[in-house]
């Protein structure tokens, strides 16, 4: 049957939308392809299509692209850009480029990368800050499963931070997964929904609630078995 357009369409058509926003991903930086031959609109669930997703991502939000590698900037020492340079007839080859460290030289030389040059935590992290800075110029809803793996305390708090500025300034949102007590700590007090299956049943979905008398963080409530 044909659908009409029209007002009882609307919230079908909005549905539809949503669902083309919804990015479910699983990072996995060493799977993260550093070639491209085509560009991909949305990331793939392990972002094993970085590169090309990237390729996508710098032409259609050109905006978001500068607080991209700002973000990278802090994050990645001697940072100056992260590009798609053509290595060969039909395909481009990401690749970052570093700064000499101070007082090597009078002008600052870069070294060029290839993406699968990095590190697993520098590849995580320059995955996860794509997801927020893209993710936020695409009005995307981003349901991502253990962001924290890969990458040390001090590099996920800053992200998390960016990630709930990002939720509250665009009345998004975002799930994510994790065991680890950092995220737990930070979220799951105000934020926080709790996964309970109990003697093989289906699977329960409830607020998480602390209990403000017993002096537990969030994290070791749930490493002792409370809700």
């Amino acid at each position: 049957a044909r659908v009409h357009p029209g007002p009882s369409n609307a919230k079908l058509t909005w549905f539809k939308d949503w669902l083309k926003r919804l990015w479910i991903v699983a990072p996995n930086p060493r799977v993260m392809a550093s070639e491209t031959r085509a560009d991909e609109e949305d990331p793939s669930r392990e972002l094993a299509n970085f590169a090309s997703w990237y390729a996508h991502s710098v032409q259609e939000y050109p905006n978001a692209l500068e607080d991209y590698l700002e973000s990278l900037r802090s994050l990645i020492g001697g940072f100056q850009e992260l590009v798609l340079k053509r290595s060969g007839e039909q395909s481009r080859t990401l690749k970052l480029s570093l700064s000499a460290e101070p007082g090597d030289a009078p002008k600052p030389s870069t070294s060029p990368y290839r993406f699968d040059e990095l590190s697993d935590g520098q590849r995580m992290l320059i995955g996860l800050y794509a997801l927020l800075h893209f993710g936020r110029a695409s009005g995307a809803t981003l349901c991502i499963d253990e962001p924290d793996n890969f990458v040390a305390l001090a590099e996920i708090q800053p992200w998390l931070i960016g990630l709930r500025d990002c939720v509250e300034e665009t009345k998004g949102q975002a799930l994510l997964v994790s065991h680890h007590p950092e995220v737990i700590n930070y979220l799951a007090p105000t934020s926080g929904l709790l996964l309970v299956r109990e003697s093989g049943g289906p699977t329960r979905v409830r607020d998480f609630t602390t209990d403000p008398h017993s002096g537990l963080s969030a994290a070791e409530m749930i490493a002792r078995g409370g809700e």
